[in-house]
């Protein structure tokens, strides 16, 4: 499965709804950005589970991190990836692992 298919199915099984077809609307990565990501936006139709009305796209963010995907009318494709870095570093730290990544810590030390 490619990853356009892969980024449907998971709005459709998440989202309790129809997917359209996955759109890749931004790319980001090192050096300028900490993590790899693509940002597709995802045109949807809400499925009956929906009790008010459904946004009618979503973003989805792919890396090496979970994916997850956000509102599209809410959030633009940059900060549905920013937002995702933070809801992963406060899942990261939920499951046990450090408060703050080194790099952070790095940076922090490289200010002073």
């Amino acid at each position: 499965m490619d990853e356009k298919e892969a980024v449907k199915n998971y709005v459709e099984a998440e989202a309790k709804g129809k997917a359209g077809e996955p759109v890749l609307a931004a790319s980001f990565g090192p050096p300028v950005d900490p993590v790899e990501a693509r940002v597709y936006r995802v045109d949807f139709t809400p499925g009956e589970a929906w009790l008010s009305r459904g946004p009618e796209w979503w973003w989805v963010v792919v890396s090496k991190l979970p994916t997850n995907l956000y509102d599209g009318e809410k959030f633009t494709a940059n900060e549905a990836y920013s937002f995702h870095l933070g809801v992963m570093l406060r899942y990261a730290h939920s499951q046990g692992y450090p408060d703050v990544p080194d790099f952070l810590l790095d940076w922090r030390a490289r200010e002073q």
